[in-house]
């Protein structure tokens, strides 16, 4: 694909990816943590598999847009920075989609099963409910940690260090990039510490948002 267009096409992927999660996120429901309640939300909820089956596309989206941005990034340590974040946000998207489809389809499968299920069939499910939350619990912190986390991380520093775009900007990367890595570390280490993770979610999602912008204008020059 011709660089301009490859720049073009990975910033319009970038804003869409990034606006689609915010929005998805406004309007997700959060189930309660015990599991029973969470099984009688999301056998309620018959848009439940339909909210999730887009993030999968928009993450996807960030994706695409990661790697136009690397591909625009140029001198060192600033190529070398992007390229290896490129690798991890590779891998970590996978997580994301393992994840996602859990949430919403695997759940959503269990929930349906409970709601028309007997007292003894329902006291199983809410036990086999209690390991997949486990589980994709495990796969949360692991996708914050690494794609949000080490991948912004990464992003960040290679803006920061090149000349391509705004350096302040690689800065609140690197500061949401952060955030997610601590919280997702605490998170899965069972660490007593709260860190506000929507926090620091909102200000990664926001940064490839910005960054979708200035690719267009890039793109243009």
């Amino acid at each position: 694909m011709e660089p301009r267009l490859s720049l073009k096409v990975g910033a319009v992927c970038a804003m869409v990816g990034a606006l689609g999660i915010l929005v998805g996120n406004f309007f997700h429901p959060f189930p309660p943590p015990e599991p029973a309640g969470a099984l009688r939300l999301i056998a309620d909820e018959a848009t439940w598999p339909a909210m999730h089956y887009p993030t999968m596309f928009f993450a996807l989206s960030i994706l695409v847009g990661l790697v136009a941005l690397a591909d625009s990034t140029t001198g060192e340590p600033a190529a070398s920075l992007s390229r290896i974040g490129r690798t991890v946000a590779q891998v970590a998207v996978s997580v994301v989609l393992v994840g996602v489809a859990i949430d919403g389809f695997g759940f959503r499968s269990l929930a349906r099963s409970w709601a028309g299920a007997g007292p003894t069939e329902q006291a199983m499910i809410v036990e086999a409910a209690h390991a997949v939350i486990l589980a994709e619990t495990g796969i949360l912190h692991t996708w914050v940690t690494f794609f949000l986390g080490v991948t912004f991380i990464l992003y960040g520093a290679a803006v920061a260090a090149g000349r391509a775009y705004p350096r302040t900007l690689g800065w609140l990367g690197i500061a949401g990039g952060t955030g997610c890595l601590a919280s997702g570390a605490a998170g899965f280490l069972q660490l007593p510490v709260v860190i506000p993770f929507p926090v620091f979610g909102t200000l990664v999602l926001l940064w490839t948002f910005a960054m979708g912008v200035l690719m267009v204008r890039r793109s243009a020059r």
